[in-house]
C-alpha cells in the first residue's frame, strides 16, 4: 500500500499534515506477520507516537483473539502511545482511536457508520481496531492497531473468511469513494488521533462525549450475553451502558 520512497519519506509528510507528535518515527516493513505484535515488541525501547506500517500483514489480528483478513488493498499499521492516565481507564484510548479513525473515514463516505466498541461500518465492515496495553503500577503504554479495507475486492476478503474463518470485513473504501488513497487515510488518522491525545490525558470525559455523539449504537437495543436493553451510554472504560428491565447494566468490549 505504502512502499518505497514514499515510505521513507512519511515521517516528515505527516508532520506537514498536522499529525504532530504521531508519525515523527515511522517504522516500515515490506511484509511483517502482524504490526501490533511488532510494535509491541519494540514497545520498551520506542518513543512515544512510533508508527508502525506493513506493507503486507501475514498474521493479523482483530479483538476477542480474531484474525484479520489482510488481502491486497489493506492499509495496516499500529501506534504506539504512552498516555498519563490510570489503568483503570485506558478504555478511554479505544474510544478516542475510535473516533479519530471514524472521522477519518466520514470525510470519504459520509454514510459510513460507528458501531460499538471500535468498528467502521457501511455495506460492511470497512476498519477495525485493536488494543494492547502493559500496565504494572502504571499504565506504561498501548499500543493501537488499525486495519482498514482501503482497496480490496470484497471477494477476495469472503473467500478468506469461508476458508478459515479470519474476519476482516466485507466492504471496502474505493467501493464508495474510488481513488482515495491510504496514505490520505493514514495521514488523516493520525491527525485526528493526535488532536485527540492531549485530551484523554487532560478530560476523559470530552473524549467520551465526542464517541456517545458518533456512535451508532445510542439509543439502541443491544443483546450481549445476558444482557438486553437500550443503550444509554459509554462509560470512561470503554464499556457500554445498557438499560435493562433489571436496571442499567454494563457490557464490556
Amino acid at each position: 500500500m505504502i512502499t518505497g520512497p514514499q515510505a521513507r519519506a512519511l515521517p516528515e509528510t505527516l508532520a506537514g499534515m498536522g499529525a504532530g507528535e504521531m508519525g515523527r518515527r515511522v517504522l516500515y516493513y515490506d511484509e511483517v506477520g502482524s504490526t501490533q505484535d511488532a510494535l509491541m515488541r519494540r514497545a520498551a525501547s520506542e518513543p512515544d507516537g512510533t508508527v508502525l506500517i506493513a506493507g503486507r500483514q501475514i498474521s493479523g489480528r482483530g479483538r476477542m483473539g480474531r484474525s484479520w483478513a489482510s488481502p491486497p488493498g489493506t492499509l495496516t499499521f499500529s501506534v504506539l502511545l504512552r498516555p498519563d492516565i490510570p489503568p483503570d481507564i485506558s478504555g478511554v484510548v479505544m474510544l478516542g482511536a475510535a473516533v479519530s479513525l471514524y472521522d477519518t473515514i466520514r470525510v470519504y463516505i459520509p454514510e459510513a457508520r460507528l458501531e460499538w466498541p471500535n468498528d467502521i461500518m457501511a455495506d460492511g465492515k470497512l476498519a477495525g481496531i485493536v488494543l494492547d496495553s502493559s500496565v504494572a503500577d502504571v499504565l506504561e503504554w498501548v499500543v493501537v492497531g488499525v486495519g482498514v479495507n482501503v482497496a480490496n475486492d470484497p471477494r477476495e476478503v469472503a473467500r478468506e473468511l469461508a476458508s478459515d474463518g479470519s474476519f476482516g470485513g466485507s466492504d471496502s473504501v474505493h467501493l464508495h469513494a474510488v481513488g482515495v488513497s491510504a496514505y490520505a487515510i493514514l495521514a488523516g488518522f493520525l491527525a485526528r488521533l493526535h488532536s485527540h491525545y492531549s485530551s484523554m490525558e487532560r478530560d476523559a470525559h470530552y473524549v467520551t462525549s465526542a464517541y456517545q455523539e458518533r456512535c451508532w449504537n445510542m439509543g439502541r437495543q443491544i443483546h450481549r450475553g445476558d444482557v438486553r436493553g437500550e443503550v444509554r451510554g459509554v462509560g470512561r472504560d470503554g464499556a457500554l451502558l445498557v438499560e435493562t428491565e433489571a436496571g442499567m447494566r454494563q457490557v464490556l468490549f
